[in-house]
């Protein structure tokens, strides 16, 4: 439920239409012409309408060559062949085949042309077929058509196959007269293209006997008329418990035979998740309510969160699993990991909270009192605890405490997400960083290389810093520091190269690598964070000039470099107070 099927179909449709625009994807159809005032022709054709009298177009838009009778057609297929092959010497050219019957309309103009020229079938191809170009389109019913579910009452067979035209048969008085029929069905407005059925195995089973003659045989069968060839892809769409009960369908052994079934996951990369709900949670969207930074993530880690599978490797965590599939690095895996986790867990992303869930949470935050002006994480994950029990797809406890055991997690990754957000704006100075950055990195490097570093202030040449370069590292839990060095060192040598093809790569610098950026900020935030009165800041009390200078600055940084505004930059500076204040009470403990 809610994994984008339909939003899949949608663009398949959406690229069969850009491809027919191309030189490749040139398809063309047939059209019929009489001459303006050639009474005899425009009966034949059966237009009545006041415009266009003398040109009917196929109504299955076919392949031009499919009117030449069955008897010709080889021999017009290979002189139309030779001469191809001798336009394009020396290329590989498919050779035109064509098979099947002419549809209806088409082939009684054609009989009836025939007898009109003495069944010179060359003069009625000169004198009236004309051939054009066909673009596909989902909004003209061209090349690609839809069906959406209905109530068993409201579906009608018609609507697949077409239906008798009432006002013609006053005219042409006979339900057998191709001229009669309205070929405006589904599969007819689909043909040479695509046809989707939404949540096709909804359909009440007279249809699903239609759906098996048009993928088995390629042709349909409309009420009170002959059969017709179609040619098309026919892509249904369904949620797992209908096709687990078409299964069970014993009567319906002949339509699972011709399906080939794909699922469709829910998104395993909380990247991918997060752009789903900017889609419909974009600033423009909003309409005047500013939507906290990290909100959407933190919604997006817990929806993959319930989709995954707990590792059988020991030392793989749920999170690091997930940073992993979210193209992350994580220490002692890589892209030959991610493949064979895949492998291990094949269900993952078939169960879970779905994205639609998700959207309904956020949507209901942004309408709720909590939310004045800002809707923040907090009230997102109030929303989303609320909701939880209700939700239709808990089926038993032991998956309810699953799900709120994941949530603790993402809650967790949303702790180190503000902790880092604030961490940045305290150490606020980029030079400093820099600077710290440099200093690394010349220890790192002599250090790997056996030399000496000269201290800058008493000019001398000294062993490098081995405590200095640790405690950076300690910073971030880095336990083999070699190691932790060299993949340093690699990255930058790398990307060294990378530069000398392509001078518009950045140097490698401290934001280049995350591990690297964290234990940097960490350190200088160690050094930072006392020089500002967190424990007033919890209470929200007016401070001290100075105080509430420092913490107007960390509220302005927060706000120009990570989006928040006013209202969700004091609560973080609040909340990130509170975890800071109870961390340092542990510690005197």
């Amino acid at each position: 439920v809610g994994s984008a099927k339909t939003t899949l179909a949608g663009l398949l449709a959406l690229g069969l239409e850009e491809f027919s625009k191309t030189d490749q994807g040139q398809t063309y159809r047939r059209v019929w012409h009489v001459e303006t005032g050639d009474e005899e022709g425009i009966e034949i054709l059966g237009t009545l309408g006041k415009f266009e009298r003398n040109q009917f177009p196929c109504p299955l838009h076919e392949e031009p060559l499919r009117i030449l009778p069955v008897g010709i057609r080889s021999e017009v297929l290979n002189w139309l062949n030779q001469k191809i092959s001798s336009q394009h010497s020396g290329q590989k050219i498919e050779p035109l085949e064509v098979d099947g019957n002419a549809c209806p309309r088409c082939d009684d103009i054609f009989e009836k042309m025939m007898r009109r020229y003495q069944y010179d079938w060359k003069m009625v191809l000169e004198k009236h077929l004309r051939v054009k170009r066909m673009i596909f389109s989902k909004a003209k019913r061209i090349g690609i058509a839809g069906v959406r579910p209905k109530s068993e009452k409201d579906q009608d067979a018609s609507e697949l196959s077409g239906e008798t035209n009432y006002a013609s048969l006053a005219t042409f008085g006979d339900t057998v007269d191709p001229r009669t029929f309205n070929f405006r069905g589904h599969f007819e407005a689909a043909n040479r293209g695509l046809f989707h059925a939404d949540e096709m195995l909804k359909a009440v089973l007279g249809f699903l006997y239609d759906y098996l003659g048009a993928s088995q045989e390629h042709r349909i069968q409309p009420k009170g008329f002959m059969e017709i060839d179609i040619d098309e892809v026919i892509l249904g769409t369904t949620n797992s418990e209908e096709y687990e009960k078409l299964k069970q369908d014993k009567k319906m052994e002949a339509l699972r035979d011709r399906i080939i079934k794909i699922n469709i996951p829910y998104i395993l990369r909380v990247s991918g998740e997060v752009k789903i709900y900017r889609k419909y949670f974009s600033p423009q969207r909003q309409r005047g309510k500013h939507l906290a930074p990290g909100t959407i993530e933190t919604a997006a880690d817990w929806a993959v969160y319930t989709r995954l599978e707990e590792s059988q490797k020991a030392s793989l965590s749920l999170r690091d699993k997930k940073r992993l599939y979210d193209g992350k690095t994580v220490s002692g895996f890589n892209n030959n990991s991610v493949k064979e986790l895949h492998k291990e867990g094949s269900k993952e992303g078939m169960s879970g909270i779905s994205p639609r869930f998700i959207h309904d949470q956020i949507s209901n935050a942004f309408v709720s009192e909590e939310a004045k002006t800002c809707v923040n994480f907090f009230t997102v994950i109030n929303q989303i605890k609320e909701a939880l029990p209700d939700h239709q797809h808990i089926s038993s406890e032991e998956i309810l405490k699953k799900y709120d055991a994941r949530l603790s997690l993402a809650l967790e990754d949303l702790d180190e997400t503000l902790k880092s957000h604030l961490r940045a704006a305290v150490v606020g100075d980029i030079k400093q960083l820099e600077e710290l950055y440099a200093r690394y990195m010349d220890q790192v490097m002599a250090h790997k290389h056996g030399e000496k570093v000269k201290n800058p202030i008493t000019g001398q040449e000294e062993p490098p810093d081995t405590a200095f370069m640790e405690e950076i590292e300690n910073a971030i839990g880095i336990q083999d520091h070699n190691e932790f060095r060299t993949k340093i060192m690699n990255q930058m040598a790398k990307r060294a190269r990378q530069r000398e093809q392509d001078k518009n790569i950045p140097p490698f610098d401290w934001k280049s690598d995350d591990r690297l950026r964290e234990a940097l900020e960490l350190f200088l935030f160690e050094q930072e964070k006392n020089k500002i009165n967190w424990e007033a800041a919890l209470s929200r009390r007016t401070l001290e000039e100075q105080d509430q200078i420092k913490i107007d600055a960390v509220k302005e940084r927060l706000m120009k470099t990570f989006g928040y505004c006013e209202i969700c930059s004091s609560e973080v500076i609040a909340y990130v107070a509170s975890i800071l204040h109870r961390g340092e009470k542990a510690k005197k403990k």
